[in-house]
């Protein structure tokens, strides 16, 4: 699906932002993540299996970051410039 195709212009996005709007605060990001999802999957499914990957991977980094997984006991600070290197790695390998 291209941004500029009828599809996304009057069927994917106003359903995505009618979505958006009509949830609670709390589930705007869950929302933004599966439209995201179906937009990628929509082009080959395969996309969204490297999105799940780097969502992952993401998420685990930033906990990492927020020193709740804690790998060095001893340096938080190696262990969070651990984790940014690790996204990025990841996030450019894709």
């Amino acid at each position: 699906m291209v941004f500029a195709s009828h599809i996304f212009i009057f069927y994917f996005l106003p359903t995505a932002l009618l979505l958006y709007y009509l949830v609670p605060r709390k589930s705007k990001h869950l929302i933004l993540t599966i439209v995201s999802y179906i937009f990628y999957g929509w082009a080959n499914p395969w996309y969204i299996l490297l999105i799940l990957a780097s969502t992952a991977v993401d998420y685990l980094c930033g906990l990492m970051i927020a020193g709740r997984i804690t790998l060095f006991p001893s340096s938080s600070h190696t262990q969070r410039r651990l984790a940014v290197f690790i996204s990025v790695v990841t996030n450019l390998s894709l």
